[in-house]
């Protein structure tokens, strides 16, 4: 109701006509010659395209340093596909382990770079706690560990697997370093 009052007011304003009826101005509403103001509005607005985000063009695909003019293979352009992430793109690690202090268990991709030679962290998505994966440059502690060296001295198992390329995840079991030492020996030295 509101609304058409302000549009009872403003009319009169805009046509330079004394105010009508309700009806009448239902009617004079339908036939305000808007087009013709609108279309000096338009042509004075600067033109911008609108663009869907399923329209935005990918950026080129690097060029290869080692021959310009070889065409590029539909493998590299991963048009179908959605883009990977660095880590994905990297050989990594699926780790799988569940929080001490929330009791909740996560899953987290991190790169096998960072695992043996840099420091990880990963951070808990239930209690946004971070616990150390590992910790090459001294950043934690004064000594280079990995989860599994903490795990080994609090006398936790931890087990190592494989993912395929099906989502198939295989487990083995740790071979204890008296067996494996056993085995290296040869029958020579008994």
């Amino acid at each position: 109701m509101a609304s058409r009052n302000f549009l009872s007011s403003l009319l009169p304003l805009l046509r330079g006509v004394p105010s009508q009826s309700q009806s009448s101005l239902r009617v004079a509403t339908s036939r305000l010659a808007i087009p013709r103001y609108q279309s000096a509005i338009v042509a004075s607005l600067p033109t911008t395209q609108h663009r869907c985000a399923h329209t935005i063009p990918r950026p080129p695909a690097p060029a290869s340093s080692g021959s310009e003019n070889s065409p590029v293979s539909q493998d590299s352009l991963d048009i179908g596909k959605p883009p990977r992430s660095r880590v994905e793109s990297q050989p990594h690690y699926r780790l799988k382990f569940t929080c001490a202090p929330c009791d909740t268990p996560s899953t987290h991709n991190i790169s096998k770079q960072g695992y043996h030679h840099g420091s990880v962290l990963v951070t808990c998505p239930s209690c946004r706690n971070r616990h150390v994966i590992s910790d090459h440059l001294g950043i934690f502690g004064d000594r280079k560990v990995t989860i599994e060296d903490i795990m080994r001295e609090k006398g936790q198992l931890v087990k190592k697997g494989t993912l395929g390329e099906d989502g198939d995840i295989e487990f083995w079991a740790e071979e204890p370093a008296e067996t494996a030492s056993s085995e290296t020996t040869s029958p020579e030295s008994k």
